[in-house]
């Protein structure tokens, strides 16, 4: 990987917390051209934090550990399993008692 230094895992995405990125990033969109891709780069540079240090985030439900976005009111939920694993990308306004239903 150029540019970047290697984790010591891959991080994986389901398709649920892909599903919740796109729509927020369609809803972004629709309010003002750009802002779905200035909350895509948001979330990548989440995902980048995650993988370098999963642990620095606790676990808050049923072993999920969620990391805030900057700028934008999202977290990013993940388990730690071999690799971490995203299950979900929420609004802070959600229930995250949502998560409980997401398996990785």
């Amino acid at each position: 990987m150029e540019g970047r230094t290697a984790s010591a895992y891959a991080l994986i995405v389901t398709l649920q917390a892909f599903n919740d990125i796109a729509q927020a990033r369609d809803w972004y969109e629709k309010q003002r051209l750009g802002l779905g891709a200035d909350f895509v780069a948001k979330v990548g540079e989440t995902l980048a934090m995650i993988e370098s240090n999963s642990q620095l985030y606790p676990v808050l439900v049923k072993d999920a550990r969620r990391a805030n976005m900057k700028r934008f009111p999202y977290g990013i939920w993940f388990k730690v399993e071999e690799e971490p694993v995203v299950i979900a990308c929420l609004h802070h306004r959600r229930n995250p008692a949502l998560i409980k239903s997401r398996a990785p």
